[in-house]
């Protein structure tokens, strides 16, 4: 468990707004904001759900419910944005160990709140709940104006790091994503083409010998929010070794605007058995249920949680 000393860069704003009311209407009128730049800014707008869990974490219905009603209606969302709904797919990446490992990744096109995905979340459910070891994340999409929309751009993404490992990345937040493809030596106008959180995998790729140190030079092409969650996975002399990397960073010029921090803060949140870092809203629903939860520092903040050998080592990412 965390302890308050641990946690000495935690960061609690005071004019944070609670909205934990679920509601069962969509309002589909989005009123994006305009980019007002000659750089092609990708501004990807989700709510995640990074987790991890020692043994059969019975607290799991509650994160689920929790990122189900926060992708079907986001006060916070709308407040910036002008929508209320995380509508354009979902996906997930997870590590779940029974007896052996399993990897298990997915994304579709429907709403994770579409009574279709239900059978899906309860199987992935049961599954969580019943496993020795478990870590991942859940990730449901609203792309802007100027993104891309189709399967491929749901995210999570997957790349291959240069030692062989397997790469999976899911983000929330904007990114200056033509200075990104031209530093990778992308094709010019790429990055009109693929997300931003995509150029990410792949640049996570080109860098993975230290992944924290990737991770947080990402923060000098950050245009709004590096909010990130990123599953490695090798395997050397037969052992598995998997890593979850969850890291948050909002850009300098964005911290004192009360209607970007709001949508873009992330949560570390705790219950008995379960620990998880979230988006914003799922934060606030999640302390509604009786969680323990506390903001993550928005200058660069996270947490790398290692498993070797059947147990975990949870590090912070200063």
């Amino acid at each position: 468990m965390i302890n308050d000393n641990t946690y000495r860069l935690l960061y609690k704003p005071k004019y944070k707004t609670y909205y934990v009311a679920s509601y069962n209407f969509i309002t589909t009128i989005s009123k994006l904001e305009k980019q007002n730049t000659a750089e092609t800014v990708n501004s990807s707008m989700c709510r995640m759900a990074a987790f991890w869990a020692r043994e059969k974490p019975q607290s799991m219905p509650e994160l689920v419910d929790a990122l189900i009603d926060s992708s079907r209606m986001d006060m916070y969302l709308e407040e910036l944005y002008g929508s209320t709904s995380h509508s354009d797919g979902w996906g997930y990446a997870l590590y779940i160990h029974r007896d052996k490992g399993s990897f298990i990744y997915s994304k579709t096109l429907n709403p994770i709140y579409n009574t279709i995905e239900y059978t899906r979340l309860t199987g992935l459910t049961k599954l969580i709940m019943d496993s020795e070891y478990s870590f991942g994340f859940m990730h449901s999409r609203f792309a802007s104006k100027s993104m891309p929309k189709g399967l491929l751009a749901v995210h999570p993404f997957i790349s291959v790091g240069k030692d062989g490992s397997i790469i999976i990345v899911a983000h929330n937040g904007s990114l200056y994503g033509d200075k990104l493809n031209e530093d990778l030596g992308g094709v010019p106008g790429y990055a009109k083409l693929y997300p931003d959180s995509y150029l990410i995998a792949l640049y996570l790729a080109r860098n993975n010998d230290d992944a924290v140190k990737a991770i947080r030079d990402l923060e000098n092409y950050t245009k709004t929010a590096l909010n990130i969650s990123v599953l490695v996975l090798n395997e050397i002399n037969d052992e598995y070794k998997s890593d979850l990397y969850v890291y948050t960073f909002i850009a300098d010029d964005k911290r004192d605007d009360t209607k970007v921090l709001n949508y873009y803060r992330m949560g570390y949140a705790l219950k008995q058995d379960l620990q998880a870092v979230v988006s914003s809203t799922i934060a606030d629903k999640l302390e509604s249920y009786g969680w323990t939860v506390q903001d993550l520092y928005p200058k660069g903040d996270g947490f790398h949680v290692a498993f070797r050998n059947g147990r975990f080592k949870v590090t912070r990412i200063p």
